[in-house]
């Protein structure tokens, strides 16, 4: 669906696709209309647990209304075809084709489901496992390099904290005192980014809580029953607030690895534990006032002054990169993904297709949640931070990954994932003219690759060599366009073209259609690459 929605951002319309569309338009809505209504019905029998016998019947009927609905686009976009004149590869309809191809695929998917459904229900076929780890201990896991970094800051951090708890003076810290040591198991953090404004901010949490908590103990703290009743409402008050402000921090790099996200301690979680504990104490019959009060925790501020100091010296002379050094590693995994999942699909010679898209979607995440990071760490003498370029750079990589999925999708052999890559795929993708379309999109990847990185991870005000390439001059759309005007000629060559014009009941098994797919999905990469270059280009200078 979001490579159909990419498809139509790139479209220009006009010219043939204003006499094909309206003609198949009706057909399309209907495979729509049955699709989402048999997905619903699906997500209903699902939330039962099992299909009833009363369910079966609508089911069936459900899932070959949609295959009907499917037979008959195919069908009218065939007639259609012959009416225009069209005949195989047409670079004029290579959008429509993509589109249409996928409102097959969606409909066809909506049925599957529906029939596995039905299938685990007459024991003719279970349901696939969900995935599960293999144990709980993996040495790949502990073993990284996130996670060593983590381990060796806290031992060293933790040991320096112990030995300034047991050589403490005791005018300004009690001698022997574990209570710095217990900060600083409260300020680790795998994260090293952005670290000295995260203690700040936590060392902020730790005196609001304490002093509001001492605040609240000296004013309400009696042994009487409104003394119970007004402390028991600012405790729940107080904690209910904190909490909320917690939990409201931390959506910031959900869905995204303990590493690189905003865990840990936060100010809300802190000033909650500390302002709890001042207004817990015991109740008196003696008038205290303030200074009386906050003098016992007077040690209480210094620990975790002492703990967010050894946290932040530790941080900076161990930690082996800095935010943005790792939001700019982050993102060259995202295109590092992209692309080798790219050539997999357009060299014949892989004959396997391995679904890439949770795995870039997950490095987007943590791509994001870096770039995040780095808007807060401190710059000190390097130039600020790109902040609109690597937005602008992971909402980019967001959208090739749309057209990457959709690809990925339609050449596997039969439509069923670890079936291989599809003969007849291989068969176009062998074709010499598309050895040119291959190298331009490949070349255009790895330009903009080494262009946004040297943007992104510029931190002094040199000019950037990257400004010099030869590259820059380079029309790649232009090449591109060449490229698939002579791949469309010897593509509509092959035997393949004339046998799939009536084979099967949906466009996925229509190689012509297919190949109008995969050069469709090529431009919206090779289009989005060259917009990205733009923005480089326009932020950098």
């Amino acid at each position: 669906l979001f490579c159909m929605w990419n498809t139509c951002l790139q479209d220009s319309f006009g010219g043939l696709h204003d006499d094909l569309m309206p003609r198949v338009w009706p057909h399309v809505n209907r495979v729509l209309f049955e699709s989402s209504r048999l997905l619903a019905h699906c997500t209903e029998v699902a939330c039962g647990g099992r299909v009833f016998d009363q369910e079966e019947p609508a089911l069936r009927d459900a899932a070959e209304r949609t295959r009907a609905a499917v037979a008959a686009l195919t069908a009218k976009f065939r007639e259609s075809k012959t009416a225009l004149g069209i005949e195989g590869v047409s670079q004029e309809v290579l959008d429509e084709q993509n589109f249409l191809v996928h409102t097959c695929a969606f409909g066809r998917l909506a049925a599957e489901l529906a029939e596995d459904l039905l299938a685990q229900k007459g024991s003719l076929r279970p349901l696939p496992a969900a995935d599960y780890p293999a144990s709980f201990f993996d040495r790949a896991v502990l073993a990284d390099r996130a996670h060593l970094s983590f381990v060796v800051r806290g031992f060293i951090t933790i040991i320096l904290a112990i030995l300034v708890g047991i050589f403490g003076n005791s005018k300004s810290m009690i001698k022997y005192d574990a209570g710095a040591a217990a900060f600083v198991a409260l300020f680790l953090r795998k994260s090293v980014s952005a670290a000295s404004v995260r203690n700040l901010q936590r060392l902020r949490g730790v005196i609001i809580g304490t002093v509001s908590g001492h605040v609240v103990y000296s004013m309400v703290g009696w042994c009487t029953w409104w003394g119970y009743f007004c402390t028991s409402i600012s405790l729940f008050l107080w904690v209910g607030a904190s909490l909320f402000q917690h939990h409201d921090l931390s959506r910031v790099g959900s869905g995204v690895a303990v590493g690189h996200s905003a865990a840990g301690a936060s100010v809300g979680l802190l000033s909650a534990y500390f302002g709890s504990s001042g207004m817990m104490e015991q109740c008196t019959a003696e008038v205290y006032t303030v200074l009386d009060v906050l003098g016992r925790s007077y040690f209480t501020i210094i620990n975790s002054l002492v703990a967010v100091f050894l946290c932040f010296g530790v941080d900076s002379l161990v930690a082996p990169e800095t935010a943005s050094q790792l939001a700019a590693r982050a993102y060259g995994d995202v295109c590092l993904c992209i692309s080798g999942a790219l050539s997999g699909i357009l060299d014949p010679r892989v004959l396997e297709v391995r679904l890439h898209s949770s795995e870039c979607a997950r490095r987007l995440r943590i791509a994001e949640a870096m770039g995040h990071q780095a808007e807060r760490e401190p710059r000190y003498w390097r130039l600020p931070w790109r902040s609109a370029l690597f937005t602008d750079a992971v909402q980019s990589a967001a959208r090739l990954r749309m057209s990457l999925c959709g690809m990925e999708c339609s050449v596997i052999e039969g439509n069923r994932f670890g079936a291989g890559k599809s003969e007849k795929v291989r068969r176009l993708t062998s074709l010499p003219s598309f050895a040119a379309v291959r190298r331009v999109v490949q070349e255009k990847m790895e330009h903009v690759e080494e262009l946004l990185d040297a943007a992104i991870s510029q931190e002094t005000g040199e000019v950037m060599r990257a400004l010099g390439n030869p590259q820059l001059k380079r029309n790649f759309i232009a090449e591109y366009m060449r490229a698939i005007q002579a791949f469309t000629i010897d593509a509509n060559r092959l035997p393949e073209m004339t046998f799939d014009k009536t084979a099967g009941n949906s466009l996925e098994n229509d190689v012509a259609a297919q190949a109008s797919l995969i050069l469709s999905c090529v431009a919206s990469m090779v289009a989005e690459a060259q917009a990205l270059q733009g923005s480089v280009m326009q932020r950098a200078l």
